[in-house]
């Protein structure tokens, strides 16, 4: 490295508080930045699940009911980032394909068995709670007339 580029390297790193504030973005700048990294990260996680033969999951979002088509199969199974085994059931959400997936030994999966028993069939769920607290309840809806 030259001398010419080893001193624009030390001027490009801050070493006090003042040189931080000086180069700070613009909150504009910070924005637009966060959105390419956002956008990378989610293009470099679709490619690998593509990769791997695996579809997008469906995300259901705490205290909210969210309606689903479950598709009739039999589930693959995988381990969770919470070391649980996993049912991983293939969906149809707002006409896109994904993956759901339910901790094989919980309360809850006995009903998603059923149901799979009567695939392909519209669901309702309700999730709450987050992480290995996370609970699910089918919703039972009553027909439109």
């Amino acid at each position: 490295m030259s001398k010419k580029e080893q001193t624009k390297e030390k001027e490009m790193k801050p070493t006090t508080l003042d040189d931080v504030l000086a180069l700070a973005p613009t909150n504009e700048e910070l924005e637009q930045y966060i959105s390419e990294e956002e956008m990378q990260s989610e293009e470099a996680r679709d490619k690998a699940m593509q990769e791997k033969g695996m579809l997008p999951y469906l995300a259901l979002e705490s205290g909210k009911i969210t309606r689903f088509k479950i598709l009739k199969q039999i589930p693959q199974k995988r381990i969770s980032s919470y070391d649980k085994l996993q049912y991983v059931i293939k969906v149809m959400h707002k006409d896109e394909l994904k993956d759901w997936t339910v901790t094989v030994n919980s309360p809850f999966a006995g009903y998603v068995r059923e149901k799979l028993s009567l695939a392909p069939i519209d669901v309702a769920v309700l999730r709450s709670g987050k992480g290995t607290e996370t609970r699910y309840e089918f919703i039972e809806e009553e027909e439109e007339t």
